[in-house]
């Protein structure tokens, strides 16, 4: 498909388990609130003011959600590098298609080339 290969891990035990737990804290999660999964929740357990268990049907913690998190510095900005001519088809091919014909004015009925920024879709 666009001229590439495309993949998907399923192995839950290796790069499915992140995946799988983002699936769970999800699930634990109703509109409008954040939810962190158990073993994700350790990276920013320190930061964390208030956070609510959700526990499963057995009683195991899955998830923590209404997380209340302490105030910090915005992150700093990064600038985005400048790429001389020469150097985009070094990474062209790490673009997908359906991007690229946004990007190079491909699709037709695009206003400018930015507008498929706003074609998101829930996942």
């Amino acid at each position: 498909m666009y001229q590439r290969w495309e993949y998907l891990m399923t192995d839950v035990a290796e790069a499915g388990g992140p995946i799988a737990q983002m699936g769970l804290a999800e699930a634990s999660a109703s509109p409008g609130e954040t939810s962190v999964h158990v073993n994700a929740y350790r990276y920013i357990a320190e930061d964390v003011i208030r956070a609510s268990p959700f526990l499963s049907k057995s009683g195991e913690l899955i998830a923590y959600k209404n997380i209340k998190l302490k105030k910090s510095e915005p992150p700093e900005m990064i600038r985005q590098p400048i790429l001389a001519e020469d150097q985009v088809f070094l990474i062209e091919n790490f673009v997908p298609g359906a991007i690229k014909g946004h990007l190079t004015g491909a699709v037709t009925g695009s206003e400018s080339s930015t507008d498929w920024m706003g074609d998101l879709r829930r996942v």
